[in-house]
């Protein structure tokens, strides 16, 4: 049983009923949350009392009295072995929402954790809370304190809210939830305003939040412009509709700017691809100049060209028009692929993340994790549709058991890779050193060749099973950058059995290995923690990759660590084992493509990485890595 849930219980025992509004106010709650008490107690004292409330009079009926007692008298075990990220989302919850002082033993008490384990907390509670300009103030005698603007810590109780989750610095929220969900449908239901599911939950969690925030007298104050503004956009009409039924919800009248509040969020709503047809954005020459630019900055920094993508362009122009809006008002979107999309298109990720310094200095707010992983499914989009206008490739397939043989797999490959080729000539073993190779692209043999030839060489089954079609599938649609990729390991830059506590010291020391190859250029740490302050580049599967936010090497190489244990790697509690600092060079080229796809299909390989963090030896590494080129 939480501490306010026993205060509500320990007052009805002192009393033996009261009324509603009564208790509401003895506890400094609504009454809509006594009225959530009543179910709460009821569940949790089972046998020991039973609670009634008739027509708003609340009742405690005692059964076991010493049962009764137990229950609101003992004190709850610690929780200091929740996971750190949980802890400090409780914390943040807790101290945001408070106006005055709070010492660390009374903050304790209400968490149910030891002083120690929370003030072991507090450094990244402060991280978290600079992320939305908010600081936490210490004072001997008085405690902890945040301070800064309400729109601030609305959007940062937001960062900490999910939708259907039960919040334990929090409790009442979630039939605030509930019944806000109830308000935004009921609007959105009458009105031609388009909304996605996911943007739909984000303005349920702010408008319950601002619901809570207003009942408690805390409110959003906006300056005479952005409220003029903001009250002629064409989302005010349905801020002004969802603000009615919230008044007759909850008896509470938003004010001017609370609606504006409401219209900016719903400004926000659309990221890529939801945009309904008919209803495109206006797209000034301000935005079309920053795609210009994040553009520009992806081919300097992956030499991958996608300036004359125009769709993307289109994708990219229409994304920002609301992604400048929660910019620059700090809001908040979830992104429930934000995994998926680490985990299958880390190359478009990472060029996403390359263009936030843009975005950045344009609407003065980093983009969020979860926003970048918004952009990446346009750029995933723009490489997809590349990979499928590559040119195809003219092969030759090499056999030394005749004609018929040769024109059997010549007729297999052509059906297997048809979509890949454009023409496929045959050649004997012993006619090889006599071939014509101006216009070949690939050489495919079921024997060893004793003849070099100036294109790259697969040795391939005369039977290729299901595994080795799709290595040479890859073949055809990467081209043949991928033979390279191994040669951007090396054996010194290969760290073994490595013990650190901390990311700071396993990027720092990769980061002092790296530059000492003399590849890099002096700022390539700095560059590196730039980088990863934009986002953090964990995956998820104890794999990080690290790698600067733009070029400063001279070549492509990646310096790789293995670490005898885990160390956490982002806010979201993600561990690390094995990590690949890649560097780029100045001139990119299409071999820093090739790696990071083959990075991607390693990443994706759990049974080989499995094996190196077991092995931790050169040897498995680049037999991992060749496993996944040609």
């Amino acid at each position: 049983m939480d501490k306010q849930l026993r205060r509500f219980v320990a007052e009805l025992m002192q009393r033996g009923h009261a009324s509603v509004s009564m208790l509401a106010s003895t506890l400094g709650v609504s009454e809509r949350t006594v009225r959530n008490y009543v179910h709460r107690a009821s569940d949790e004292l089972s046998s020991a009392a039973r609670i009634e409330n008739n027509h708003g009079q609340i009742t405690l009926d005692v059964l076991d009295r010493e049962a009764l007692d137990q229950l609101v008298q003992s004190t709850p075990v610690d929780r200091g072995s929740e996971s750190q990220a949980t802890r400090v989302s409780e914390l943040l919850c807790n101290l945001v929402r408070r106006s005055g002082w709070v010492t660390l033993v009374e903050l304790s008490d209400e968490l149910y954790t030891s002083p120690r384990t929370l003030s072991d907390s507090l450094r990244d509670v402060e991280r978290q809370l600079a992320r939305f300009d908010l600081r936490l103030e210490r004072r001997p005698r008085y405690g902890l304190s945040v301070t800064g603007t309400e729109l601030s810590r609305r959007v940062c109780l937001s960062s900490v809210i999910k939708l259907g989750q039960t919040q334990p610095a929090w409790p009442e929220l979630q039939s605030v939830m509930h019944q806000s969900e109830k308000c935004v449908r009921s609007v959105l239901e009458g009105s031609t305003l388009r909304i996605s599911s996911v943007a739909l939950q984000n303005l349920v969690i702010h408008v319950a939040i601002a619901v809570s925030r207003m009942r408690e007298g805390n409110l959003v104050s906006l300056d005479d412009q952005t409220r003029t503004t903001i009250m002629s956009s064409p989302e005010y009409p349905t801020a002004e509709a969802v603000s009615k039924e919230i008044a007759s919800e909850f008896g509470v009248v938003p004010p001017l700017d609370e609606i504006a509040y409401i219209a900016l969020h719903l400004a926000g709503r659309c990221t890529v691809g939801e945009l309904p047809e008919g209803d495109e954005p206006l797209i000034s020459d301000e935005v079309w100049d920053i795609v210009e630019r994040m553009l520009t900055s992806v081919w300097k920094t992956f030499g991958i060209d996608l300036r004359g993508d125009l769709e993307l362009r289109m994708n990219l122009a229409r994304h920002i028009v609301p992604l400048r809006m929660r910019l620059a008002w700090h809001m908040r979107l979830d992104n429930p692929l934000l995994q998926d999309v680490k985990d299958h298109f880390p190359l478009a990720y990472s060029m996403a993340a390359s263009t936030a310094p843009i975005l950045q200095g344009a609407y003065g707010s980093t983009p969020s994790d979860e926003e970048i992983g918004y952009l990446a499914l346009a750029f995933a989009l723009s490489l997809e549709r590349r990979e499928t206008q590559l040119p195809k490739k003219n092969i030759l397939i090499v056999c030394a058991s005749g004609q018929g043989s040769a024109r059997l797999l010549k007729h297999r490959y052509r059906k297997e890779f048809g979509d890949y080729l454009n023409s496929i000539e045959v050649c004997d073993a012993s006619r090889v050193s006599s071939q014509d190779f101006t216009h070949i692209d690939y050489v495919f043999t079921t024997v060893p060749l004793d003849v070099k030839v100036p294109v790259p060489v697969r040795l391939v089954q005369f039977f290729p099973d299901s595994e080795e079609i799709e290595h040479v599938r890859d073949i055809l649609r990467e081209g043949p950058t991928y033979t390279l990729v191994p040669q951007c390991f090396k054996r010194d830059l290969f760290f073994p059995h490595l013990s650190f506590s901390s990311k700071d010291e396993a990027i720092d020391f990769l980061c002092e290995r790296a530059s000492a190859t003399g590849l890099t250029g002096p700022s390539f740490a700095e560059r590196v923690w730039r980088r990863e302050h934009v986002s953090a580049t964990s995956f998820g599967n104890d794999i990080a990759m690290p790698h600067p936010i733009e070029p400063t090497g001279s070549s492509t190489f990646v310096t790789v660590g293995l670490l005898d244990a885990p160390i956490t790697w982002d806010e979201y509690g993600h561990d690390v084992r094995v990590v690949f600092l890649v560097s780029f060079p100045k001139d990119a080229d299409d071999t820093s493509h090739a790696l990071i796809d083959t990075l991607t299909e390693t990443f994706s390989d759990q049974g080989g990485l499995d094996h190196l963090m077991r092995a931790q030896t050169w040897e498995s590494l680049l037999s991992l890595i060749k496993s996944h080129t040609v």
